[in-house]
């Protein structure tokens, strides 16, 4: 499937196939609204292939709904992470502004000796050099 000659791309009845598959989704969900679970035969069934009855698409259903929700988690806890680090960064940016707010606004601390503008330098770790 999917690599298909020109053919058999104009030969098959897309028409078709996608009524055939929009009543069988429509019989399956009024199935399940009544609460039975009914295996669904494909109209078109290719004699090549072998069909088998016995294999349950609900399970595998049920797997692949566990993932999605297992990976919907892991992004909800990854953008969670990312949001925390950005309010930490934003509150070590406004601490930082405050201090050199806080320092510049001294007119004691910008004086050096003999009365002069001490010309001194806001550390990261907010300590004057």
């Amino acid at each position: 499937m999917g690599q298909e000659t020109k053919e058999e791309v104009f030969a098959k009845d897309f028409k078709r196939d996608l009524d055939d598959k929009e009543r069988s989704s429509k019989r399956h969900r009024t199935d399940l609204k009544r609460g039975r679970a009914v295996p669904e035969l494909p109209s078109t069934l290719d004699t090549d292939e072998p069909f088998d009855s016995s294999s349950d698409d609900s399970s595998s259903d049920e797997d692949d709904t566990g993932e999605l929700l297992a990976e919907l988690a892991r992004i909800k806890r990854e953008r969670a992470n990312e949001l925390q680090k950005k309010d930490a960064e934003k509150a070590l940016e406004a601490e930082r502004i405050r201090k050199e707010t806080i320092l510049s606004g001294n007119p004691l601390l910008k004086l050096g000796a003999g009365g002069q503008p001490a010309s001194s330098t806001l550390r990261e770790d907010g300590m004057m050099t």
